[in-house]
């Protein structure tokens, strides 16, 4: 296996070991005039921007504060009809996340170039190569192949008592798809027309230049990032190993394609425009549970830096009058069954990111800013005005449905189980901590919708059906493990905040489990931990 290839200078054909795509610095693209543009970065490293034909012509430059003691200088030049930006996002350590975006609005097919670099006095450098797995991107049925992978790899500078580590990305192109509603709201998504890694290191004397290209052609956006520190982005090497592992073998899980303003993930086939190659913004992705899970282990830098800048990714994305975030590409599916189209709210995706911030937040002593999952919480309590919900015949509560078009000419949808547990034990998290009877009642109304159908929910074969409908009927199956671990939460609040050992959802918990010993699926800690938690005896 490929781990790491360090550098003392003269050595540098080594670099052909360990997959770089080589270009020549000096050439003269087609014999046209070459113009080097500078970019002071904040640390008084400069990225040196090389362009053949048209020079880089400075436009303007501000700094924003943004959120969690971070703050952006946003830099805009033109590239004759091009505009090309750099994003520098300072991050509480001062550590530096840096976005560059070049957007080709020129009228020729021709692909272009820009050759950008980071030069550094260094007497010995490493590099931790991330292509060190084969790794098959298999077909899902839902969402296609991804095919973006991890970064480049991380590059570390020494000379005398300065060090410099640099974690650079591959360079996405891709093309902005929108279709455009006769109400004047509009469905976008990103289609990925290729990940290249063009990098190269070049050295003089005692000097390491680290170069990569980024590539356009008319219509298209390039883009690449980079994480700057002058601290070791990994202390320990056995968990830079393990990080590389984990962005090789669970690379649905660990997020490449950063920008500014969120993460590019793949998104499912069911989208509106359409594109075999589709990437969006979805907020559920701007979580970094990996980053998360590995930093509760070891408090890496780079984990620390990324787990920041989602919660700065979250404060900058856009949400609606009733402050929530909602999707921005139509889904298929809603739309053929319900009207639904994009704009629109997802529940459980605001659900799931009001609670990763609460903790992220937590997690690094700092401010959740926009008090997130309070915000969420008042969200749900309007959604019987909204008339976004499905009453239980008799007075037996409610249920709130998964989604929500401002569009009244929408029908309205469903509820599925976990959808519904999941915005109550919410409700019930927020009561705990405000100790508001009005986050109780409205999950109050929930807990009476779910007891009252618990029967209905249950399949022959002891699984649990996936969603109720406005008809009352139950369709499609249950995942694996997801709704087990929401009713248990669900126990877990309500004995807490009773102060009892009672259980409310016990049928569907027992029925639940043995539908997985029938089917031989075995339980994970998490799920052995809850059991215990809630007062059931493990199995």
């Amino acid at each position: 296996m490929k781990k790491k290839v360090v550098l003392a200078l003269g050595i540098i054909a080594l670099l052909t070991s360990i997959s770089f795509v080589v270009f020549d610095l000096t050439k003269n693209k087609k014999n046209k005039e070459v113009y080097i543009t500078e970019y002071e970065l904040s640390n008084n490293d400069t990225i040196q921007m090389k362009t053949y034909g048209t020079s880089l012509e400075k436009q303007q430059s501000e700094t924003h504060d943004r959120f969690y003691s971070t703050y952006d200088k946003t830099t805009t030049y033109t590239l004759k009809d091009d505009e090309f930006k750099i994003v520098e996002r300072v991050l509480p350590n001062e550590d530096l996340f840096v976005f560059i975006k070049w957007v080709n609005n020129g009228s020729k097919q021709e692909e272009e170039r820009i050759e950008l670099s980071l030069n550094y006095e260094t007497n010995q450098m490493t590099m931790s190569n991330f292509d060190q797995y084969e790794v098959e991107h298999e077909h899902d049925s839902t969402f296609g192949v991804d095919t973006t992978t991890y970064p480049v790899g991380l590059f570390s500078f020494e000379h005398l008592d300065q060090h410099r580590d640099i974690m650079l990305s591959k360079n996405y192109v891709s093309r902005k798809l929108t279709k455009q509603y006769e109400d004047g709201t509009e469905s976008f998504i990103r289609e990925l027309l290729q990940e290249y890694n063009q990098s190269s290191l070049m050295h003089n004397d005692d000097s390491v230049s680290l170069s990569f290209e980024m590539t356009s052609s008319n219509g298209e956006i390039s883009e690449n990032w980079l994480m700057v520190s002058d601290q070791e982005l990994f202390e320990e090497e056995e968990e830079l190993a393990k990080w590389i592992e984990l962005s090789n073998k669970e690379y649905q899980d660990v997020n490449t394609w950063y920008v500014a303003d969120g993460v590019y993930s793949k998104i499912p086939w069911s989208i509106e425009p359409f594109a075999e190659m589709g990437y969006g913004k979805s907020v559920l992705r701007f979580k970094e549970d990996t980053a998360a899970n590995r930093y509760r282990v070891q408090n890496e830098r780079y984990y620390y830096n990324l787990l920041v800048n989602s919660l700065v990714s979250y404060a900058n994305y856009p949400k609606n009058e009733d402050s929530v975030y909602e999707t921005h590409y139509t889904s298929t599916w809603l739309k053929d069954e319900y009207g639904t189209k994009a704009p629109y709210v997802d529940t459980r995706h605001n659900e799931m990111s009001a609670i990763y911030i609460d903790q992220i937040s937590e997690l690094l002593s700092l401010e959740d800013v926009d008090n997130q999952l309070i915000q969420y919480a008042d969200y749900l309590l309007k959604q019987e005005e909204l008339e976004n919900v499905l009453y239980v015949p008799d007075d037996n509560g409610y249920f709130i449905l998964d989604y929500y078009d401002y569009d009244t000419e929408t029908q309205l949808t469903h509820t599925s189980l976990n959808h519904a547990l999941g915005g109550m034990n919410l409700l019930f998290d927020v009561h705990l901590d405000t100790s508001e009877e009005k986050y109780y009642e409205v999950a109050n109304q929930i807990r009476k919708a779910i007891k009252a159908t618990e029967d209905d929910w249950i399949r022959d074969d002891h699984d649990l059906w996936y969603e109720i409908n406005t008809d009352f009927a139950y369709t499609g199956r249950d995942y694996p493990l997801l709704t087990l671990r929401d009713l248990l939460d669900a126990e877990y609040y309500w004995q807490t905040i009773h102060q009892t050992d009672e259980h409310i959802f016990s049928k569907l918990v027992r029925s639940k489990m043995k539908y997985l010993q029938n089917n031989e699926v075995e339980l994970d800690e998490e799920i052995r931990e809850k059991l215990k938690k809630a007062n059931y005896d493990l199995p």
